[in-house]
C-alpha cells in the first residue's frame, strides 16, 4: 500500500483513504489526478456516477465519477475503490468529492444507475443536487418489462420507436 501511495503522489494524484480498525486492511481509496481535479472544479455541473464490481483481484467495487465539459466532452473526475456497495461506503466517497470541490461549487445534476444505496448517498451528501437515472439503464428496464406484452416483433418495434420519440422529445 505504501508503494501505491508513493506512486499516486509521484504521478500527481490526490488521494484519501480509510482503513478498517487495523491499519492493514483498506476500506476505501479515493483518488483523482490534479488535471482531473482542475477540470472538475471548472465543470462540476453534471456528474455521471457508476460503480463496477468484481473487476479486480481484490473484488473491491470501483466507483467512477465522470464529468462533462461545456462542449459535451467527458473526463474521468474521480476513482474510488470501496469495500462494499453500501450507502456508508458511497457516502464516504461522495463526501471526499464534496471536500475537493471549492466551497461554493456543487454539482447541479448527478446521473446514476438504479443502485438504491448510491441514490440515497447522493441525496444525503448533495441534497440540493438534481438526481437523474441513466437513460441506458431506464431503456434497458423498459425493454425487459415491456417486450413480453407484445405478440410479435413488429408491434413491439413500433411501440419502442414511439417510446424513443418520447425519450428524445424536447419538451
Amino acid at each position: 500500500m505504501q508503494m501505491l501511495f508513493q506512486n499516486l503522489d509521484e504521478h500527481g494524484y490526490v488521494e484519501q483513504h480509510v482503513c478498517f480498525e487495523g491499519p492493514y486492511i483498506m476500506k476505501g481509496l479515493f483518488f483523482t489526478h490534479l488535471t482531473s481535479l482542475q477540470l472538475l472544479r471548472y465543470f462540476p455541473h453534471m456528474l455521471i456516477v457508476d460503480c463496477t464490481y468484481k473487476t479486480n483481484r481484490f473484488k473491491y467495487p470501483l466507483l467512477e465519477i465522470v464529468g462533462v465539459t461545456s462542449t459535451s466532452m467527458t473526463f474521468i473526475a474521480v476513482h474510488a475503490f470501496l469495500a462494499k456497495e453500501k450507502m456508508s461506503d458511497y457516502e464516504w466517497a461522495l463526501r471526499q468529492l464534496r471536500e475537493l470541490l471549492v466551497r461554493w461549487t456543487r454539482p447541479g445534476v448527478i446521473l446514476t444507475g438504479r443502485d438504491q444505496a448510491l441514490i440515497r448517498a447522493v441525496e444525503e451528501v448533495f441534497p440540493s443536487c438534481t438526481h437523474l437515472l441513466c437513460g441506458w439503464h431506464v431503456n434497458k428496464n423498459v425493454h425487459a418489462r415491456t417486450r413480453e406484452l407484445f405478440s410479435n416483433q413488429e408491434d413491439y418495434d413500433i411501440w419502442y420507436g414511439r417510446w424513443m420519440d418520447v425519450v428524445h422529445a424536447s419538451t
